[in-house]
């Protein structure tokens, strides 16, 4: 209230009160009062006299509409022209009322306040109104720049099953027209005038819709007859969205159908490229086992005719059937010689397809490296001495022995120094070590480097391959049948060990291997390397792998090594495959077996153990047997060795 009259201001708030109008009023006659309390007071209305001593209304007005446009303001003055009534009425005063007609007051601010709350809500209103058009505008924007411009059919869809709206991939799939969608049922909008009772699409929106209401997604593959294509739809529940006026958006759900015909039909090509695959597969891996058991018999026939000719051979050099011209002796020599070379080739085939079949036999041992080396350094002295090569040996003081089979070691070193003399030239070096390998120190590394030639970097990975020779040896009379290395790799291998080559041209090669180091326990390397070599088989031609563990037991009463064969030789019967394979492990009473079959397959056999043992029990031991068998199929029920591992086991004790 801007009034310098003190009774003026009482009257006006006894006229208001009589009115019945509650309100706090608040009295200024100065402009800097005024000016403040418009922002302290806050005021809904402004009443002001007309004249003021150093303050007028139309002043008063003029501040008020430029800081609070919307204030209602009534002017009440002693007297008022007409001009000056319209005058200030063009100002922006809501009214004016003049003192000696008070009783109209009350009737002045109602309707005052009554238009600013109606300019305000007008206002508010028109705000609304341009921000709802500005976020149609964006989601129109939005939705065409997003949903309209992806590859898959969506769909809105409100709470009775009906479409609100689609997405422009309708008209690419040829459905109609989007403002057509509208209103339309999904049935209805894939497939028009369906009348099928058993169509595919009704029964799936069936299903979905009750998922729906219970708050669960849906979504199915399906070859689509009538549009043509492979179809995978999803169904999801859109969570109710609350409106500026806390009303649910009518949006109910969402479909989304995916065009998947594409790569279904890559899908259906890769199918049939693996089963190509896998039918070439099987028939390398049987010819594979062909060459392997042919390379076996062969080799194993071959030696007994040679081993016969060579005995001819020896007895005619030793004149023991008559007497031999120079000439004659010296091809006789010459025969001898190359009878060797072809029994050591034959030797090796033998050797590589044990290791290759995982039948390699391995008798494990605690072996001190240091013994095994000496012996390998005497051995080849002469070789040594004849070349003037200076040959050196360095083994740790406290080096561990390692597990392995000795002649096995032996053969290896044997083959790996044989190597490096054959490749060092006249008046060259080789030096021997063995060093604790890692950290752990659970593995012993032995290494061979000499100063002889040197392999090119391109061939350190190939020279462990199978009649694989450098092409720098096969210009000299160093190269040999290309098996030895190959031979060494599988042996190394076999003792889950590692095996590489490091060289430089010119300056040499090294060779190193590891071993595992003994730890007083019998552990079965052996197994470990056929299941190793199986699994990596396995996974690489993408077929299966079963891993049987049976045990035997009795009460009280160690079960003998004669009943561990009749059980051997009963599991062979069931497995019936030669490339099946059965192993005994450690001092244990257990027997594991690898087999190349499915989770179906292994459960047969598993029958055919249960049933072979109740038909024939096995028979030598008066008191009762109880055998028990734990079985794990790759990849059905595991996907790593080690878990295939562990899942027998568990089965085995369960």
């Amino acid at each position: 209230m801007l009034e310098d009259a003190a009774t003026d201001a009482e009257l006006m708030e006894h006229e208001l009160r009589r009115a019945k109008i509650s309100f706090t009023s608040k009295r200024v006659e100065t402009r800097e009062d005024f000016v403040r309390e418009l922002y302290e007071f806050a005021p809904d209305l402004i009443l002001s006299d007309y004249r003021l001593p150093s303050f007028d209304g139309l002043k008063a007005l003029d501040t008020t509409q430029k800081e609070f446009p919307d204030m209602p303001f009534i002017l009440v003055t002693g007297a008022l022209g007409e001009e000056k009534a319209i005058e200030v009425l063009k100002s922006g005063a809501s009214d004016y009322v003049l003192k000696d007609n008070l009783s109209r007051l009350p009737h002045a601010v109602l309707r005052a306040i009554r238009e600013a709350e109606g300019r305000r809500e007008r206002k508010q209103a028109r705000k609304d109104l341009e921000e709802s058009l500005m976020v149609i505008g964006r989601a129109k924007r939005e939705w065409e720049s997003t949903v309209d411009s992806i590859p898959q059919l969506i769909c809105l869809i409100d709470s009775e099953g009906y479409i609100l709206r689609t997405n422009r991939m309708i008209e690419q799939w040829n459905l109609g027209q989007v403002v057509n969608s509208k209103g339309k049922k999904i049935h209805e909008l894939l497939h028009p005038g369906c009348a099928d009772s058993s169509c595919y699409l009704k029964t799936f929106w069936s299903h979905a819709w009750e998922e729906l209401r219970h708050g669960r997604s849906t979504e199915g593959e399906f070859n689509d007859p009538v549009i043509g294509r492979y179809l995978y739809i999803q169904v999801r529940e859109i969570l109710p969205k609350i409106s500026r006026k806390g009303e649910e958006t009518a949006s109910y759900a969402v479909v989304v159908v995916h065009d998947i015909t594409e790569r279904k039909q890559a899908i259906d090509r890769l199918k049939e490229y693996a089963n190509e695959l896998e039918m070439a597969n099987k028939e390398l891996r049987r010819l594979d086992e062909i060459k392997s058991e042919f390379v076996a018999v062969a080799s194993h026939e071959l030696r007994t005719p040679l081993a016969t000719i060579k005995n001819a051979i020896q007895l005619l050099l030793q004149r023991k059937t008559g007497d031999i011209n120079e000439n004659q002796e010296k091809f006789l020599s010459l025969a001898e010689k190359n009878i060797n070379r072809l029994t050591n080739i034959l030797n090796s085939l033998l050797d590589l397809s044990k290791i290759e079949s995982g039948r390699i036999e391995l008798n494990f041992e605690e072996v001190n490296l240091r013994d095994s080396l000496e012996f390998i350094v005497s051995s080849f002295k002469p070789q040594v001495d004849g070349k003037s090569i200076q040959i050196e040996m360095e083994v740790e003081k406290d080096l561990p022995s390692v597990y392995a089979d000795r002649e096995k070691i032996i053969q290896v070193m044997m083959n790996l120094v044989g190597n490096a003399i054959k490749f060092t030239p006249q008046g060259g070096m080789i030096s021997i070590s063995a060093k604790p390998y890692n950290e752990d120190g659970n593995m012993v590394a032995v290494s061979v480097r000499d100063s002889g030639i040197g392999i090119p970097e391109d061939q350190l990975e190939k020279v462990f391959e199978k009649f694989h020779q450098v092409e720098e040896s096969l210009r000299r009379s160093t190269g040999g049948t290309g098996l030895g290395l190959a031979i060494t790799k599988g042996l190394v291998e076999a003792h889950q060990g590692k095996i590489w080559a490091e060289s430089e041209i010119g300056e040499g090669s090294t060779f190193t291997f590891t071993l595992p180091v003994s730890k007083g326990e019998k552990r079965d390397l052996r197994f470990r390397y056929i299941l190793d070599k199986e699994f990596q088989r396995a996974m690489e031609n993408h077929s299966h792998l079963t891993l049987f563990f049976i045990e035997m037991s009795t009460e009280g009463a160690e079960v003998k090594d004669t009943l561990l064969d009749q059980l051997e030789e009963k599991l062979k019967q069931c497995l019936g495959r030669k490339t099946d394979v059965v192993l005994r492990l450690g001092r244990g009473k257990i027997l594991s077996a690898l087999c190349e079959a499915d989770l179906e397959g292994a459960r047969v056999i598993r029958q055919r153990i249960d049933e072979v043992l109740q038909k024939h029990p096995i028979e030598g031991q008066d008191i009762s047997l109880i055998t028990k068998v734990g079985m794990a199929t790759y990849p059905e029920e595991a996907l790593s060795k080690r878990e295939l591992f562990r899942k027998a086991k568990e089965y085995l004790r369960g």
